[in-house]
């Protein structure tokens, strides 16, 4: 089962965040005052952050709790008043299955937007080749 720090690591990179760029990210959006060493030390294990950082960690990630404390293996991805799950097991996510999950998402939603705006069908076309264009060119790299 993963850990915490491994969970936040993971959440972390997702984002393309570095450990500098999160802490000044969170702080900002919670006011809080988060170091990059407090997050070096959430990512290896070495510190838990009290319950109300942790709460305000998982609206962050737009996670729950239990997927943010290892509890849960599928991704939640939350938004205003829905909740998308991303099935991940053994906390593997194959990329080449992403095309899927966006048909899904999109299929499951009573309005997709863009930038505010309900999304043309053209838009989310092209989304889908991009995802679909990105997976075979990492797949030549």
């Amino acid at each position: 089962m993963p850990t915490f720090g491994q969970r936040f690591q993971q959440l972390r990179t997702l984002k393309n965040y570095t450990q500098d760029e999160l802490a000044k990210s969170f702080n900002k959006e919670f006011n809080y005052s988060l170091s990059k060493p407090a997050i070096s030390q959430y990512e290896n294990d070495k510190r838990i952050p009290e319950i109300n950082v942790l709460m305000n960690f998982a609206t962050y990630f737009k996670v729950t709790l239990d997927y943010l404390l290892g509890r849960d293996q599928n991704i939640i991805v939350k938004e205003e008043n829905t909740a998308y799950s991303i099935s991940v097991e053994k906390n593997i996510f194959e990329l080449t299955e992403l095309p899927t999950h966006f048909d899904k998402l999109i299929t499951e939603s009573s309005l997709v937007t863009l930038d505010g705006k309900p999304a043309k069908k053209k838009s989310i076309d092209l989304i889908k080749a991009s995802l679909e264009i990105g997976i075979e060119l990492s797949k030549r790299k």
